[in-house]
């Protein structure tokens, strides 16, 4: 996903997997943060901000197919309030217009990181700082750092469920190829501003290829033409907190084995042989995915006496 400047606000328009253009389209207003403010600010669903930012996790899929919030649940949205962070990003900018750069090159992506919560804190604060550890399958991690353009890749290749949300200037963008060696990386190269792999990647591929596919290593040159230890460009913008919709059915299968008497109907289905509460688990999934179907009085009462044990009563 590309963002671009307009007016006072920021238009965001969404990719597809060719990187064609979409046309659904949203701005996301700026807003003063009165002296004061928190690192971290809840995002209240109610705002325009919390909309924005699911349409992001949304759109921003390498697999299109499924619904992003029918295999993950978002539990807490929060928006990154950093000044200094902001105001060396906007400085990257112009030194990038300064330098040239075409107006594509101008464009910002959202891009992803799944962290631990400890890391969150760090990132927000500090900013994502090159540290010589982890992937080394673009560039050299001790002049750059790794980000995901695909929100599904990243947190399928982390096992972290604490979302990152960066906008990242995109520069002049060289395409590499990867490699899974510690010794055939390569190092940043100058009027350049990110790597990204030149072989494609699609929802069919492997974990491995998807990641490859996905990644962005990127690096900062300051006017010296030195490498900085922090990419200027990598702004933290957003931060979700987000689980697993399987850990729903987990969750209320032991609930439900804990203690099935305190549900009759539960109780009725089950029974006391495996086979039954197999059906029961198939019975409950079955209904958790159809129920945004449903969203009349009617409909939903059709749907209880299908499935009669359920979390949501009809209205």
């Amino acid at each position: 996903m590309k963002t671009a400047d307009r007016g006072r606000g920021m238009t965001h328009t969404t990719l597809d997997i060719a990187g064609s253009s979409t046309l659904k389209q949203f701005v996301i207003p700026k807003k003063r943060r009165p002296p004061g403010t928190s690192l971290l600010e809840p995002c209240m669903t109610e705002s325009r901000e919390y909309c924005c930012i699911l349409s992001i996790l949304s759109n921003s899929r390498l697999d299109q197919t499924p619904d992003f919030f029918l295999s993950w649940e978002c539990h807490r949205v929060q928006l990154v309030n950093n000044e200094e962070l902001l105001r060396q990003f906007l400085e990257k900018r112009s030194e990038m217009r300064s330098r040239g750069r075409q107006t594509r090159e101008m464009e910002e992506w959202f891009c992803f990181l799944a962290v631990s919560a400890k890391d969150v804190e760090h990132i927000c604060q500090q900013g994502l700082k090159v540290d010589g550890s982890g992937k080394h399958t673009l560039g050299n991690p001790e002049h750059g750092v790794y980000l995901y353009r695909h929100v599904d890749v990243a947190l399928r290749s982390s096992t972290y469920t604490n979302l990152i949300i960066f906008k990242v200037i995109v520069g002049k963008v060289k395409r590499v190829p990867p490699s899974l060696g510690k010794n055939s990386f390569q190092d940043p190269t100058i009027h350049y501003d990110c790597y990204i792999s030149k072989d494609p990647t699609g929802p069919k591929d492997t974990l491995l290829q998807q990641a490859l596919g996905s990644s962005v290593f990127a690096f900062d040159y300051n006017e010296n033409q030195e490498l900085t230890p922090r990419p200027r460009q990598c702004l933290p913008y957003a931060v979700v907190s987000v689980v697993p919709i399987r850990n729903t059915f987990s969750a209320a299968s032991k609930s439900i084995m804990a203690s099935p008497s305190k549900n009759p109907s539960t109780e009725m289905l089950l029974g006391t042989s495996e086979k039954g509460f197999q059906c029961f688990i198939i019975s409950l999934m079955i209904r958790m995915l159809i129920q945004p179907l449903f969203s009349t009085a009617p409909q939903k009462r059709m749907l209880v006496d299908f499935f009669p044990t359920t979390f949501v009563k009809p209205s």
